[in-house]
């Protein structure tokens, strides 16, 4: 993640999948549509082959989550939050909103796509 994004992830997100699983694991696909820093061979070309990166995340330590109007829920700036000793992800936009508490998320693996 720090090769392909050291400064960073600065553009709106979209939450592209969720799965919650036994014993507050969950797994989370997070949609990005800004360019690496990096360019990955096996990737192709930016804006040719794809303009989506898809990082997938596994997590535990999800206690709770809220989701409201997933069917709207899109692209905008995804928070994270620490408060009273647990870490949150935030995203709101209008009519819809998604949080969760989780303890830890560790990267699995990067996949493209082009969305047009």
């Amino acid at each position: 993640m720090d090769k392909i994004y050291p400064e960073g992830i600065v553009n709106d997100v979209c939450l592209g999948q969720i799965m919650l699983d036994v014993q507050g694991r969950l797994s989370l696909n997070i949609h990005i549509k800004q360019k690496p820093a990096i360019d990955v061979s096996k990737w192709g070309v930016w804006g040719k082959d794809y303009d989506v990166v898809v990082i997938e995340l596994n997590g535990s330590g999800c206690s709770n989550i809220n989701i409201s109007n997933w069917n709207l829920a899109f692209y905008d700036k995804l928070n994270v939050l620490s408060k009273e000793g647990k870490r949150y992800l935030h995203q709101k936009k209008d009519d819809w909103e998604v949080s969760l508490d989780f303890d830890d998320f560790i990267f699995q693996k990067c996949s493209v796509y082009i969305d047009g």
